[in-house]
């Protein structure tokens, strides 16, 4: 039985294609093990988004020459995005690699790994075969028990934001069949999963083929048996509906919270970005959001020093971030990516500059977040428990009907359970608290 290591780099949808490819090899045979140095098979589930992320791939990527070199046979193979964009040239600055597989190959990738025992070098990018999805599981409580699940319900992407190489890379968008959907999600609750996630580049866009919008998708799940929790992400500012607020505040078990990229509080930027909508659009969108949701919590995503992006631009960033009071965010620094028509845009931002204006924002945004929590001091929330904390023995992490994140002290058989806890102090990040 080969032994198979998968290192998955990037977004929540990545994380899905590994679970899935993971059970995918373990039905064909293959044992997954979490230490590289002894697989006979390694596969990095790449992202391309961002240039870091790249770069860190990179790196990783150089580190197994010398393992290569101590196990001839061992088969290297990279999965997602980065395979996509830069194609069969990954083999000439990475001899070491076996093959390359795009996210639609992925149910392809056993035979990739049977034909890379030849030492062929192989890249399959495209497949006539449907999305590779099935049960993707993210997260196990004690007893092997999967508590928390992936489950993608839109893959692809057809809105073209100059920055985004998804729509290259993923393909146009494509949602799932509700039966198929609805059964998954049964599946999953029948195995013991109590929070699902589902996900897409833009779950707002689901549309399946008996007309049935996401929200109704969204309300249809939230009312199967034995599912305790569930969220979504990501949604697109312009395609949010009080339809879709109007389900969350419906159903007591969908979590009180929405990520709703910004990306730049610049109308001037926002349309170079091709984002279709404005700055006031967006705050509209938020304060109806939170009219009609309790307890709303709120998540961002922000670029700073997109091509062109002004000191001007980036206060009105700064404005908007403050009138929005996000309870966190995810803020990079621009990079160029393949593809894009934001690449070709000359008028780039000096890398000293966009790391300045990058630690202005976390340093506003980290006393936001902060205050926000401050907030919840005192107060009683009922918590979902999904599993043990990694960095403090002996407790536990869940997650508040809001999704924040808080830490309790108690027994690991309650991992699943729903337990009413008081918040008793709080930081930057996490919520602490007792029963």
């Amino acid at each position: 039985m080969m032994k198979f290591f998968i290192k998955t780099f990037g977004c929540q949808m990545n994380q899905a294609d590994s679970a899935y490819l993971s059970g995918r090899l373990i039905e064909a045979g293959y044992r997954k093990i979490e230490n590289a140095e002894e697989a006979q098979i390694i596969i990095f589930n790449t992202c391309g988004v961002r240039q870091h992320a790249e770069e860190r791939l990179f790196q990783n990527l150089k580190a197994l020459r010398p393992l290569k070199k101590k196990k001839p046979g061992l088969i290297i193979g990279l999965i997602g995005c980065v395979p996509v964009l830069h194609r069969e040239t990954l083999f000439r600055s990475f001899p070491q690699l076996n093959f390359l597989a795009g996210p639609e190959s992925l149910s392809l990738v056993p035979d990739l790994i049977s034909r890379s025992k030849n030492e062929e070098q192989i890249a399959i990018f495209d497949s006539t075969l449907p999305p590779a999805l099935n049960l993707p599981l993210k997260g196990r409580g004690e007893a092997g028990v999967n508590i928390s699940a992936f489950l993608p319900i839109v893959t692809g992407c057809d809105n073209f934001c100059s920055y985004c190489v998804v729509p290259y890379t993923r393909g146009k968008e494509k949602s799932r069949p509700i039966k198929e959907v609805l059964k998954e999600a049964e599946k999953m609750a029948e195995n013991g999963v109590k929070e699902i996630i589902l996900l897409g580049q833009n779950v707002n866009s689901y549309q399946a083929e008996n007309k049935i919008s996401f929200p109704k998708l969204l309300s249809q799940i939230a009312e199967l048996p034995g599912i305790l929790r569930l969220g979504f992400m990501t949604s697109h500012p312009k395609d949010v509906s009080p339809e879709l607020f109007k389900t969350i505040a419906a159903h007591s078990n969908i979590y009180r919270h929405l990520h709703l990229p910004l990306q730049s509080g610049s109308d001037s930027i926002l349309n170079t970005m091709n984002r279709g909508y404005t700055a006031a659009h967006y705050l509209q969108k938020i304060k109806e959001a939170g009219e009609i949701i309790p307890g709303l919590t709120l998540t961002s995503d922000i670029i700073v020093g997109f091509p062109g992006e002004t000191e001007d631009d980036f206060e009105k960033t700064l404005a908007v971030v403050k009138d929005a009071e996000f309870d966190d965010l995810f803020a990079f620094k621009y990079s160029d990516r393949p593809k894009t028509k934001a690449e070709k845009i000359e008028d780039k931002i000096p890398e000293k500059i966009k790391e300045e204006r990058l630690a202005q924002l976390w340093k506003l945004q980290d006393g936001i977040s902060l205050k926000k929590n401050l907030e919840t001091k005192g107060k009683s929330f009922e918590v979902l428990l999904l599993t043990e904390s990694r960095k403090k023995p002996g407790f536990l992490l869940g997650k508040t009907e809001n999704e924040k994140k808080i830490l309790l002290s108690e027994n690991t058989n309650l991992v699943g359970s729903l337990i009413r806890a008081q918040v008793t102090s709080v930081d930057r990040r996490l919520l602490y608290g007792q029963t």
